[in-house]
């Protein structure tokens, strides 16, 4: 074993534990998989170290790259999804910094597994290389539409560093915005519906353990799928290279690209906006109505596919059972396989 790996081996549990103990500074791990999934976090951290020793043992980062996406599909397939990885990874890697002499071949090696985990292609690849100014461009259409939203207290131990209760507030906010792109995208390329609708459920009823407005998800979801409404022309050069892909909805019924394109031919046609999700006023409003936002340009296959699970999500949350339909409070913490 390198001189590295003997000195991250002798500081494997004080790493992992600085790590889990960040993750659940956020209330949402513990709401979501309670003290259960706080013991299988610490032993998460544990397997992270040791795959990330054998890839220093073998000098091949290719080793944790590929335990890296095997991690993923496990996982997301268990209610989290690929930005938690990567969040976890990040903490992992800032605690190495601080805790360990000389950790630039380690860092690499954590680099490399975030990497690994955006896809290959299709349009989950596409939504996961927007995901950033998606969920800026999302922040500033709500911010203009609920301004009220931004003026809570902020409750969280991390946001005491910010300058104004609204900058604590948006950062939240864009965090949340943040998971639900990743299990949009997960949901894609998985071809599984049900892990976004389900969360989308499940944040209800956190949103609501908060004490956060009643329309505050429905009102995202619709503000996120208008800053998807741009669809480039078939044959346009779409962002980060979109590909094929379909999304099963859990009941047979599968997500894929739109049967409606522009003309292979018509290449320099200007991306063709969709119309917004939001239901039609049942009387005219007292007020002006805000801008309509600026949509980020996206290719057909991702405005199809992001536009159909959106759909149905908004379709579940609006069911009379939606209350209900994930309780809010401790949920049993997903169970891990280990080769």
């Amino acid at each position: 074993m390198s001189s590295l790996g003997e000195r991250l081996q002798a500081k494997a549990l004080l790493l992992g534990e600085r790590v889990t103990r960040e993750m659940y500074q956020d209330p949402f791990w513990t709401a979501r998989f309670g003290s259960r999934g706080r013991e299988l976090a610490d032993k998460d951290n544990q397997f992270h170290l040791s795959h990330l020793l054998q890839a220093l043992d073998a000098a091949d980062v290719g080793v944790f790259e590929t335990y890296t996406r095997e991690l993923q599909t496990l996982l997301v397939s268990r209610g989290m999804c690929s930005r938690h990885i990567v969040e976890n990874f990040e903490r992992l890697a800032r605690a190495i910094q601080d805790e360990v002499s000389e950790p630039e071949a380690a860092l690499e090696v954590l680099r490399a597994g975030r990497q690994a985990l955006t896809y290959a292609g299709g349009p989950a690849r596409e939504l996961q290389r927007l995901a950033d100014p998606l969920a800026d461009r999302t922040l500033e259409v709500l911010s203009s539409r609920q301004p009220s939203w931004f003026s809570l207290a902020a409750t969280r131990p991390s946001m005491a560093a910010f300058a104004s209760v609204a900058q604590a507030e948006q950062a939240r906010f864009k965090r949340d915005v943040l998971d639900h792109i990743a299990y949009l995208a997960d949901a894609m390329h998985a071809e599984r519906a049900e892990l976004f609708t389900d969360h989308m459920l499940w944040m209800q009823q956190f949103s609501t353990g908060r004490q956060a407005p009643a329309n505050r998800l429905t009102e995202t979801l619709i503000a996120l799928d208008e800053c998807l409404g741009l669809t480039l022309p078939a044959g346009g050069a779409a962002p980060n290279g979109a590909g094929e892909a379909t999304a099963n909805t859990g009941d047979g019924a599968r997500v894929g690209r739109s049967s409606v394109r522009p003309s292979a031919n018509d290449v320099s046609a200007p991306p063709v906006p969709r119309a917004s999700l939001r239901p039609a006023p049942l009387r005219p409003s007292l007020s002006p109505q805000p801008e309509a936002p600026v949509p980020l340009p996206v290719s057909a296959e991702l405005a199809a596919a992001s536009r159909q699970l959106i759909e149905l999500a908004l379709q579940r949350l609006a069911l009379p059972d939606a209350a209900s339909a994930k309780p809010y409070g401790e949920q049993p913490a997903p169970e891990r396989t280990r080769r």
